[in-house]
């Protein structure tokens, strides 16, 4: 389901014009694998922050949060993978806020990350790097980014992911730890209030838990190269780094029901519409990007475009209570920002205009993986 991946990819400028050029150099892995401290030395060829970090002009207009920082004008979404070729299933896009719109301006699959490639223990390392180099930017990750609080105690959070490689030498002794005794999964509380498909340890989740905490994470933590938020405060000229799950999104938006992840004509169809909705709700996508996201059949590439609209849409509500700031948060929107003024009383709203509520859930994942997605 997957197409072969283009290696061009476009890199923005002041104009605003597209540039076309060749991004995908020599592979070579950042990390040998099971090592979880992140090199930050510049990688060969890549500036560091392209296309992350927002002018000062932006800046200096940008409304800032409880800690004194301006909010990000950049965002990306990531939507992850724990496959052993989690290059080809990871994807990643990125975006900018330009007045009230949010301007994409690239949409790729991980292996065309500097430096990365197919596989898991090549392409894990070149993201986090990746991510390390994105600036002042804030980006919409869809994976788990804690364990229930039975599994952690009272353990903080950063000593967990310091420690997270000791603690759990395999994803099979973590997805045991995620369950009681009676083999009943543990959720977290926002989970369960977000209404979440899929509890950490959930056998279709696990290994994207384990992997996205131990190799994008914990080296991300032990470099002080990023912030996750609620667990930490942001840091100026830093990525922030956010836990979004799109399906929950979609529900959000009332479109959680619809199948566009597969290769038949309706699935893209589906795809296809939601490329137009996310458009009506704010989103200025470039057609290169729109057609990645069409003839992915998996449906990854959509799913981190709407991870990136996702943490647009939240960028204004990112201060989180206890417990769910210790525990973990979902981060999202508590409305369609960009959405057309209410119609009429009496007529169609923008989304029900395009869609009809259908009575099943969301297709399920390819393999013996399951995205929350």
């Amino acid at each position: 389901m997957v197409h072969q991946r283009s290696a061009e990819c476009s890199a923005p400028s002041r104009s605003r014009r597209q540039v076309s050029t060749r991004c995908r150099p020599a592979r070579r892995a950042f990390l040998p694998p099971g090592v979880t401290t992140l090199a930050l030395g510049p990688v060969p060829g890549h500036r560091a922050g392209a296309g992350a970090a927002a002018s000062a002009g932006e800046r200096r207009r940008s409304v800032k949060s409880d800690s004194g920082l301006p909010r990000p004008n950049s965002f990306a979404g990531l939507d992850f993978s724990g496959a052993r070729d989690a290059g080809r299933h990871a994807w990643v896009s990125q975006g900018r806020r330009r007045l009230r719109r949010l301007e994409v301006w690239d949409c790729r699959p991980v292996a065309e990350l500097p430096g990365s490639g197919v596989g898991r223990d090549v392409c894990l390392p070149a993201l986090a790097h990746w991510i390390s180099q994105r600036g002042q930017c804030l980006i919409g990750c869809d994976f788990p980014f804690s364990l229930p609080r039975e599994v952690t105690g009272g353990e903080g959070w950063e000593t967990l992911v310091r420690a997270f490689l000791r603690r759990f030498p395999t994803p099979e002794e973590m997805r045991s730890a995620c369950h009681d005794q009676s083999g009943r999964e543990r959720r977290r509380q926002t989970d369960r209030e977000s209404r979440a498909p899929l509890a950490p340890g959930n056998l279709r989740l696990y290994r994207q838990t384990y992997y996205g905490i131990r190799d994008v994470l914990s080296p991300l933590i032990r470099a002080g190269a990023a912030s996750v938020l609620p667990f930490q405060r942001p840091s100026r000229g830093r990525p922030w780094l956010i836990e979004v799950c799109p399906a929950v999104t979609l529900r959000r938006l009332g479109l959680h029901n619809w199948h566009y992840k597969g290769p038949e004509e309706r699935q893209r169809l589906e795809r296809r519409r939601l490329l137009e909705l996310v458009q009506e709700l704010g989103m200025q996508l470039p057609a290169r990007v729109c057609e990645r996201a069409l003839h992915d059949a998996g449906g990854d590439a959509l799913d981190s475009l709407i991870a990136l609209y996702t943490a647009w849409a939240v960028r204004n509500a990112l201060e989180v209570e206890p417990p769910l700031a210790t525990e973990g948060h979902i981060y999202v929107p508590e409305q369609l920002l960009g959405a057309p003024a209410a119609r009429a009383a009496g007529s169609v709203s923008p989304v029900q205009s395009v869609w009809t509520a259908a009575s099943t859930r969301s297709s399920p994942g390819r393999g013996p993986e399951m995205r929350r997605s």
